[in-house]
């Protein structure tokens, strides 16, 4: 079990690191900018039957992020991501410039005053996104898998529950 509490706080970090498996974690980080698992310019991880709880009380917090790490696969695993402050965001997992990634069987629970997204690309091609349950809730916009400026992605067979105050989406393109 890895527990951190604080400023940008990590559970882990892979940094430069290619062919990695990460598997069977528990992982709770807390703090202003929180973040459970986190790959940099890193190819081709597996991140697989982790269990992730992010808390925030003013930042954004992650479960998984995913930062210019392609073909990178997550699989199986649990997150739990939310904040008790205001104007903070939630991202199950958030993939930013990771193309080809592999996202399959994953539960996802976010929750809090910000935006909630289950599952964010940002600039990520030819994702496959298939067989995800994905819950939001909050007191401000709800998303759940969201493709922005990422073409060729394929959602299939997910399960997805959206409930919040303001606009609500399931798939966004």
């Amino acid at each position: 079990t890895i527990n951190t509490t604080g400023n940008f706080s990590y559970g882990i970090e892979l940094q430069g690191s290619n062919f990695t498996n990460i598997s069977s974690n528990t992982i709770n980080t807390t703090g202003n900018l929180s973040y459970g698992l986190s790959t940099l310019n890193s190819a081709r991880n597996n991140l697989t039957q982790n269990t992730v709880s992010t808390k925030g009380t003013s930042g954004d917090t992650y479960g998984i992020n995913i930062t210019t790490s392609p073909n990178s696969l997550l699989q199986s695993n649990t997150i739990k991501t939310g904040t008790t402050g205001t104007g903070a965001n939630n991202y199950g997992i958030y993939l930013a410039g990771s193309n080809e990634s592999n996202i399959t069987g994953n539960t996802i629970n976010t929750s809090g005053t910000g935006s909630n997204r289950g599952i964010y690309f940002n600039n990520s091609n030819s994702a496959t996104v298939t067989s995800n349950t994905i819950n939001t809730s909050g007191t401000s916009t709800t998303n759940d898998i969201i493709f922005s400026s990422s073409n060729t992605g394929n959602a299939t067979g997910n399960t997805i529950n959206t409930r919040g105050t303001a606009t609500n989406y399931g798939i966004f393109l």
